[in-house]
């Protein structure tokens, strides 16, 4: 398929990668780097001007970090009005549902829009591993699913257009959750005097082992770690907050835990 792809940072690049090697025509756009030989050596190319990017295929995908920047992208450099009819334009950002809901009712005719939340790592895009969760018609999925399992291990049709960041969202939260455990257990370890290091491999190996406890810890360096994990969290508790608050639900104790990550709080 004819895919275009905005948005080549630590996750794009490799996402976009994955699409060019399992045999599509991937056309990047990046604004910070106009050089990404990575995907040039999968076989992609790249395309200064992200108008003619979405005018030339049938998947577009925008994987930058915020809906602001989506927004940007989509109406501001006036990429969703240069899609052709029949495209389908997949939302990869992880933020408010209402932004594919918005780029729905926009859209020109013929034109469909997913919310392809994912979840994994920098190195699991580049493998074609990551989770991914796309909301939005049945058949703008089906399209779709050659150029997601590119770089999915699971891709799934979660119900309609939102769906799929709603149920990013959630997962999100559970993570931020146990990343402020796994940090809590790191202080407790620390303030007994044990090495952290020492500390995250004896965990792993027992009971209370888990994703974010081996991240947290991965080199001992706990405080660099969890700073860095803080840059993408605090973004995305801030908008699940709010739309908890919008809908009146209840976040119960996974609110409470997670309530500490917020950009004006200190870790």
């Amino acid at each position: 398929m004819n895919v275009g792809w905005i948005g080549l940072g630590m996750m794009g690049l490799g996402m976009a990668s994955c699409a060019a090697r399992a045999g599509h025509r991937v056309v990047g756009h990046s604004r910070g780097n106009p050089d990404h030989a990575a995907l040039k050596a999968a076989g992609g190319g790249l395309d200064a001007d992200a108008r003619a990017v979405a005018a030339g295929c049938e998947v577009l995908c925008i994987n930058v970090f915020t809906d602001d920047q989506v927004r940007d992208v989509l109406y501001g450099q006036g990429v969703l009005e240069s899609l052709s009819p029949g495209a389908v334009l997949a939302i990869h950002t992880t933020g408010d549902p209402a932004v594919a809901r918005d780029a729905q009712a926009a859209a020109p005719e013929g034109v469909s829009v997913l919310d392809a939340a994912f979840s994994g790592t920098p190195a699991q895009a580049a493998a074609g591993e990551l989770a991914i969760m796309a909301g939005g018609e049945a058949g703008a999925y089906a399209k779709a699913l050659p150029v997601l399992a590119s770089y999915g291990r699971l891709v799934r049709h979660v119900g309609p257009l939102g769906a799929g960041q709603r149920l990013k969202l959630i997962n999100n939260m559970l993570f931020a959750a146990h990343v402020r455990l796994a940090a809590e257990g790191y202080s407790l370890a620390e303030r007994q005097g044990f090495d952290a290091e020492m500390t995250a491999e004896v965990l792993a190996a027992c009971s209370a082992s888990s994703r974010a406890l081996a991240i947290i810890g991965d080199g001992g360096r706990v405080a660099e770690n969890l700073a860095r994990m803080r840059f993408y969290l605090d973004k995305d508790m801030e908008v699940a907050r709010r739309l908890a608050a919008e809908s009146g639900l209840d976040l119960g104790l996974i609110g409470e835990i997670t309530d500490g990550f917020r950009p004006d709080k200190p870790a």
